[in-house]
């Protein structure tokens, strides 16, 4: 599964499944669940040093980490009030990324996405009576979608994941240390005061109204 630099352009969907697996795999295990979905327990490259898309992998992993940990509560929130079931489930997920990107695609509502759905992944397991392991597999097949009708033309145009990465390899508290798919919750911090965190913060107040309002 090795992957060249150039592949951060011209393969975006494979890359997006990779490091949905890191994202969903660092969120549950930070949770403290053992038996990890089938889905899960694939081997992803990016999550070795030595692989051409390792760094964008911390980088992805620590950007929904530090968005997590900000708005912790909000997201529990968020998933409470939407009373996630396997009946409603796909509806409500289509309506928040409508919704969502219903002003245009940002590499902020990129992570937010990941974020969101790390979160239903985490609801599922905590209701294996009603959802369990196996609907989270459901979730990647929403988000993948959602990708490609959504965001891949889009990202393309940004140059690709590499542009993602520039973007925010800055961003993220102690990137060097973040080895995707092992958590490590004890070693993330909020993010310091910045241009930054006003602009996560805007974007996070916004998609958590959003996700609030499919409640109702």
């Amino acid at each position: 599964m090795a992957q060249a630099l150039a592949q951060m352009s011209s393969d975006p969907a494979k890359i997006a499944k990779d490091l949905t697996v890191l994202v969903y795999k660092d969120r549950l295990v930070e949770a403290g669940h053992v038996d990890l979905p089938s889905c899960l327990n694939v081997p992803v490259s990016a999550a070795n040093s030595g692989d051409e898309n390792n760094r964008l992998a911390r980088v992805m992993v620590g950007m929904c980490r530090q968005v997590r940990k900000e708005y912790e509560s909000k997201f529990e929130d968020m998933i409470s009030q939407m009373s996630f079931s396997a009946r409603t489930g796909y509806g409500q997920f289509m309506t928040f990324a409508s919704e969502l990107f219903q002003a245009g695609v940002t590499q902020g509502k990129i992570v937010s996405l990941y974020v969101f759905c790390a979160e239903l992944a985490n609801a599922c397991m905590n209701n294996p009576a009603t959802l369990g392991p196996h609907y989270v597999n459901s979730i990647m097949a929403w988000q993948s979608r959602c990708f490609h009708e959504t965001v891949e033309e889009w990202l393309i145009r940004q140059e690709g994941w590499a542009s993602f990465e520039r973007t925010f390899a800055n961003k993220v508290l102690h990137l060097e240390s973040i080895v995707p798919g092992c958590s490590a919750a004890a070693a993330v911090k909020k993010p310091v005061q910045s241009e930054w965190r006003a602009r996560m913060a805007g974007m996070a107040v916004v998609t958590l109204g959003i996700a609030y309002a499919l409640g109702s």
